[in-house]
């Protein structure tokens, strides 16, 4: 999407399109990074041992730091899952917008040759 010039507003409808594409790639990729996060920790998961005083402290502080860096990935797969809504939703606004343009343009131009005809009650 562009700014015009002045109060011009122009969008383009195949750009905004094929970035909602590649984004909702990215936001799948985003939130499996969570899943390859943990398979790539889990072989050093026990690296504080088993049942000794240090396992019982560094295990569960180890493990909300995991949980935490999943949920982290989550909100921001989520988030940018969000944000292409957001551009879905104006894209499909300026489609609309658009096809009711190309609508109104039609049936004006099959129009034009009764405009000043007092029997068709334009003038």
């Amino acid at each position: 999407m562009t700014y015009g010039y002045g109060k011009a507003f122009e969008a383009d409808p195949a750009l905004l399109s094929s970035f909602i594409r590649e984004a909702r790639e990215l936001g799948k990729d985003i939130r499996s990074m969570s899943g390859d996060f943990v398979a790539a920790t889990q072989p050093t998961s026990m690296w504080y041992g088993i049942d000794d005083e240090f396992a019982q402290e560094a295990g569960p502080q180890a493990k909300k730091d995991v949980d935490y860096v999943v949920s982290a990935l989550d909100a921001i797969g989520d988030a940018f899952i969000g944000i292409v809504d957001g551009h879905l939703q104006e894209f499909q606004s300026i489609s609309a917008a658009q096809g009711r343009a190309m609508d109104d343009i039609t049936q004006l131009k099959s129009e034009i040759g009764t405009v000043g005809d007092k029997s068709s009650g334009k003038h």
